[in-house]
């Protein structure tokens, strides 16, 4: 399979995403409308459990699920690589990953504890998959997950870009591309 200049590469919504907290009042926590463009205002909606999620309509808060989970994640991404390898060399990167294990971990009854290899781990897949999720004023809005895109090596010599129509990501090529495998995204 191979790509042409403007073919499309990846067309999805993300597995996972969350608004950002400096945002976290200012968008749809499921289509990322920015909320001052509503024009209805009894419509906008929020989390009965904890008001933190914000929704542009009834229809946005119902399809999100979020008051199902409000205050838990059901899901794993064992896929995902996480360069546990390379983030165990980074001495000040593991140090600061320890301090805020500690802090997450340390007192805190309501989470499950998991073992500091399994934190470094996940926070791994995290910083090495997500992609920022921007609006089309260039606003990071949200970070997500999006399986298929997360396989793309990020390199300066880049052949593909993206751009989000709310949180939904297309990838498109930028120069042309023989396999799929050899796609890559700027850092």
């Amino acid at each position: 399979m191979d790509f042409n200049v403007g073919d499309i590469i990846f067309q999805c919504d993300p597995w996972v995403f969350t608004v950002s907290a400096e945002e976290a009042d200012n968008f749809c926590h499921r289509c990322l409308l920015e909320l001052a463009f509503v024009a209805d205002a009894p419509s906008l909606t929020s989390c009965s459990g904890c008001n933190f999620a914000k929704y542009c309509s009834k229809t946005c808060q119902d399809q999100d699920g979020w008051e199902e989970e409000c205050g838990t994640t059901h899901r794993t991404f064992r896929s995902l690589i996480s360069h546990q390898e390379e983030i165990e060399e980074n001495q000040e990167l593991m140090d600061k990953l320890l301090l805020f294990y500690e802090v997450l971990i340390g007192d805190n009854d309501s989470i499950q504890p998991i073992s500091f290899n399994t934190f470094v781990e996940i926070s791994g897949k995290l910083q090495s998959n997500a992609f920022g999720i921007v609006n089309d004023t260039f606003l990071n809005v949200g970070e997500g997950v999006y399986l298929g895109p997360s396989i793309m090596d990020h390199s300066c010599d880049r052949n593909a870009t993206y751009h989000f129509d709310g949180p939904r990501i297309t990838v498109v090529a930028i120069k042309p591309i023989l396999r799929l495998q050899e796609a890559r995204n700027s850092l």
